[in-house]
Parts: C-alpha cells; sequence; structure tokens
C-alpha cells in the first residue's frame, strides 16, 4: 500500500484569488513597459533610444517636440470626442 497522502477538494487551502487578496484586471506593469509605450505614443523608437541619447541636446530637442505633437494630438482627440457627445445630446 501506498503511504502518499491524497488531498481531496475540500482540503486544499483557498487561493489568494478566492480570499481577495490578488488584484483584479492582470499583471501589473512595469517601469520598463511602461516607458517603452510612452516612448511609443511620442513617436520615438524604442530602439533607436540609444542613438537618441548620445547627443543630449538633440535628445533633449526630439523629446520636447515629440511630447508636444503627442500632447497636441491628445488635445485634438478629446475635442472630437466633445463635440461627438454635444451632437449626440442635441
Amino acid at each position: 500500500m501506498c503511504c502518499a497522502r491524497v488531498i481531496t477538494d475540500y482540503q486544499r487551502p483557498s487561493s489568494a484569488l478566492e480570499e481577495g487578496i490578488r488584484s483584479r484586471g492582470g499583471q501589473r506593469k512595469r517601469y520598463k513597459d511602461t516607458l517603452k509605450a510612452n516612448l511609443k505614443r511620442c513617436d520615438i523608437a524604442p530602439t533607436e533610444l540609444e542613438e537618441l541619447v548620445l547627443d543630449r541636446s538633440d535628445w533633449q530637442s526630439h523629446c520636447k517636440t515629440s511630447v508636444q505633437q503627442f500632447e497636441a494630438g491628445r488635445v485634438r482627440t478629446l475635442q472630437t470626442k466633445r463635440e461627438q457627445g454635444r451632437q449626440g445630446h442635441t
């Protein structure tokens, strides 16, 4: 006869999800993932990042223009959404 203990379903410890400890919705983003997504939104290729950083003044001007373009696009999108919302309510 085997000495291994068989654990039935009612003897198993409850998981962290059943206890409500784990957060819902998926994995937490790492700093690296967030940085990569933000660079992508500003049209800065993460693969060319090392080359751009070598020249500090070029890097600063490139970042500044990219962020300004991103911000202008974000504001435009919000304005069009507001206009569509206003048209839908009239």
